[in-house]
């Protein structure tokens, strides 16, 4: 003879609330999320402008050559021998040293 499992209606009662505790969803503030949405919306719509308006300004020439400039930068870094790439890495930072010293100075001078 099997046995019937009947689902009894006299749950403890720490039953009941891992139960409640399990099956509730967060409360969302409505009126934030909306908020929160349009402010993506604005985001994504003035990086949209932007793009456009950087299109807008290059010839399609000047944006390959942009972008050839930039991967020529970057094959510059890609040497095989790690002690030559961190001799390159190290003059690059050198360099923006020296930059920001002169900054420094300039805006010293100006003032």
């Amino acid at each position: 003879m099997k046995k019937q499992i009947v689902k009894s209606k006299n749950t403890s009662k720490r039953a009941r609330e891992a139960r409640a505790a399990y099956s509730t969803t967060p409360v969302i503030d409505k009126q934030a999320l909306r908020e929160m949405l349009d402010a993506y919306k604005r985001i994504n719509l003035a990086e949209a402008r932007e793009g456009l308006r950087i299109a807008n300004e290059r010839t399609p020439t000047e944006a390959f050559e942009a972008f050839l400039d930039l991967w020529r930068f970057g094959q510059g870094f890609a040497s095989h021998d790690p002690r030559q790439r961190q001799e390159k890495v190290e003059s690059m930072l050198r360099y923006y040293d020296r930059i920001k010293q002169f900054e420094a100075w300039r805006r010293a001078r100006a003032s």
